[in-house]
């Protein structure tokens, strides 16, 4: 009734505070009528009305993906458009209590609709949020929505990648005469042909402290100058494992391998179809898992609507971005038909600079890229920041995967459903 009475949200808001006034002041006879007290007992009360539309219910019972899809489809809008419609008749400003009740209920009722990571409807809280943030646009305005605003908005603080560093450069139990000593054996055995990797390893431990500051403070070229080492492929993944205690090469191998044949069922990446011919046409079973990895690696970034050209490119085809970007990426070389899946062998560069061309595949080569951003103390970009971070808190297992984005979360429950 006020919609037809009130065209405007915002008067429609002031109507029906207005209304709650009357009906809460004390009425002169000395019997109030009954009906108040009952609608003010139902208000009150649990509510049990929630019903979905039954092409909804359909879709829940025969466990539709779309349901629980990363990007934006028809279902999916049903859905949170159902939810907004059954809450906003209580009230266009809902606490935090009242988004809990009503998700706790759904998730209780339709176990389907249960996230796999988090509490469990993280994505659909934020996705509600949203939906009341929209309707309630014309009433930005009202003194009371800019008080809570001032209330409780915070700056949000950005995701930290890189390590900080000791300000001494200095280790214990050295000195410039011996750090130059080890400088020169470890430069030595990097050009045999066989070189020895623990002694590597261990005359690398000995000045870490110095090794790390040096990265601090000088380029990437100079770097590599310093710790030619760096060009080994078990050298860099030695110095990640050092630094976390995780094996990125096999965390890859293992976690990503799970997700791989869903990740393509679920992306919309125009490379999809290239990607399809190649690992469908393999008739070797093994080789066709370790296709699916390779492809689910490249359709990450489109999976979460962020730039491929930031983790990969196609020698001899254009780019998406300059060629000495400071991120780390793998150029794919020798590409048969500029397919990326079809390459003859892979270089992982950074500033212009090529790290290292011992990747035996594209899984090795994402591994690297990672413990590049970690030996470099890179940032990461923001056209690839949530890739990345996924790659870090759900595959690495690195960081606790509870204070993730919503929007990394959405993407992992489809994965996952």
């Amino acid at each position: 009734m006020s919609e037809r009475l009130f065209p405007v949200i915002r008067k429609q808001s002031l109507f029906l505070t207005q209304l709650e006034k009357l009906k809460s002041t004390p009425m002169s006879r000395e019997n109030p009528p009954r009906n108040i007290d009952n609608s003010s007992q139902a208000q009150s009360g649990p509510d049990t009305s929630l019903v979905f539309p039954t092409v909804l219910r359909m879709a829940i019972d025969r466990r539709d993906s779309d349901l629980k899809s990363a990007s934006k489809t028809k279902l999916r809008s049903l859905l949170i458009q159902s939810l907004f419609d059954h809450l906003s008749k209580k009230t266009m400003y809902p606490t935090h209590l009242q988004y809990i009740e009503l998700l706790s209920n759904v998730i209780m009722d339709y176990p389907y609709l249960r996230e796999s990571i988090g509490s469990g409807y993280d994505a659909l809280l934020e996705s509600l949020r949203n939906k009341f943030k929209k309707e309630r646009q014309p009433l930005v305005a009202n003194n009371e929505i800019q008080r809570l605003k001032e209330r409780w908005a915070r700056r949000k603080r950005p995701l930290q990648t890189a390590e900080a560093y000791p300000s001494t450069m200095v280790d214990a139990g050295e000195d410039e005469r011996s750090i130059r000593e080890h400088l020169r054996v470890i430069k030595e055995e990097t050009e045999k042909l066989r070189p020895n990797l623990e002694l590597l390893k261990e005359r690398m431990a000995l000045i870490k402290i110095y090794r790390r500051h040096f990265v601090s403070n000088h380029s990437t070229e100079e770097i590599i100058s310093k710790f030619p080492c760096f060009r080994l492929a078990k050298m860099l993944l030695w110095d990640l494992r050092d630094r976390t205690n995780v094996d990125v090469d096999q965390q890859i191998l293992s976690q990503l391998s799970v997700m791989a044949p869903k990740i393509l069922q679920v992306s919309r990446s125009p490379l999809m179809e290239k990607f399809r011919c190649v690992v469908d046409d393999c008739e070797d079973g093994r080789l066709k898992k370790g296709l699916q990895l390779e492809a689910a690696i490249l359709l990450l970034p489109a999976l979460f609507k962020e730039d491929p050209g930031l983790l990969f490119e196609v020698e001899g085809h254009a780019q998406t971005c300059p060629p000495d970007t400071p991120t780390p990426k793998m150029v794919l070389k020798g590409c048969r038909e500029g397919n990326p899946m079809q390459y003859d062998h892979i270089v992982v560069m950074l500033d212009g600079q090529s790290i290292t061309e011992e990747s035996e595949d594209i899984s090795m080569a994402l591994g690297l890229i990672l413990c590049t951003y970690f030996l470099f103390g890179i940032q990461y970009p923001k056209g690839l920041k949530k890739t990345l971070t996924f790659l870090e808190c759900i595959v690495l297992k690195m960081k606790d995967a509870a204070g993730l984005p919503v929007t990394i979360k959405r993407v992992y429950s489809s994965i996952c459903a």
